[in-house]
């Protein structure tokens, strides 16, 4: 994915975990034939949880539940709880919602989006405990695909950016029209995303920063334009 956060030299394994005894008759199957995707006919891209990108904070869930890696200045991967000092990605989607959060002493997490403060409002307004209990925030959502450090394609993901991180967002959007040749797609280049530590009076936090890293090749671009349409055909079916 990017540069993991491990105090140990990380040693590239090619191994499947085999359920069982791991014996010369007792291998994986190499070619399922007929049988490949059977059982997953009816499983879309609207039935799979897609990753976020999530900078750690010293107040984060990560830091107090103790997951291992978790640090102030990493990046988790929200469905693996692994942790990464930065991480390659394509930008593909932009937008601006209005996100209703749980407040954090209360338990913390989404309890939906919606494109207008007021709708956002009218929503917390259903919910048990009402503008006690959630706060409708102006929430910057850029998905991306994420690459490993070679290169290869490994998974979508979304990151938000809210509160001071808007104003990275806003940045980086204009990165990203600086740095591609004109009239290109958002998804025209490589870029490494990482926290950068923010210090004033009253503490210390990270924002997302982030460095071009160059056109995506052919192989690459054809996969995030690939993805890109399947992220806009998921949300006109909803």
């Amino acid at each position: 994915m990017a540069k993991k956060n491990n105090t140990e030299e990380q040693t590239p394994s090619t191994e499947v975990a085999l359920f069982g005894a791991q014996t010369e008759g007792n291998l994986p199957v190499a070619d399922y034939g007929e049988a490949a995707g059977m059982g997953n006919e009816n499983v879309g891209a609207g039935d799979m949880a897609i990753p976020q990108l999530k900078i750690v904070e010293s107040n984060s869930a990560a830091i107090s539940d103790g997951l291992d890696g978790a640090k102030p200045g990493t990046i988790q991967n929200s469905i693996t709880n692994e942790f990464f000092e930065s991480v390659l990605v394509i930008p593909l989607r932009y937008e601006i919602k209005y996100t209703v959060w749980k407040k954090r002493d209360l338990g913390g997490g989404i309890e939906g989006s919606f494109p207008t403060l007021q709708e956002a409002a009218e929503h917390i307004e259903t919910l048990q405990g009402g503008a006690s209990a959630y706060d409708a925030v102006e929430t910057a959502t850029h998905a991306m695909l994420v690459l490993d450090d070679e290169g290869n394609v490994l998974h979508p993901a979304l990151m938000h950016f809210s509160g001071t991180r808007l104003t990275a967002s806003r940045q980086w959007n204009s990165a990203i029209e600086t740095k591609h040749p004109k009239n290109a797609p958002r998804f025209a280049g490589v870029w490494r995303l990482f926290p950068e530590k923010r210090t004033n009076t009253k503490g210390t936090w990270y924002v997302p920063g982030y460095d071009f890293m160059g056109l995506a090749p052919k192989p690459l671009y054809d996969a995030a334009y690939e993805m890109y349409q399947a992220i806009v055909s998921e949300k006109a079916a909803a």
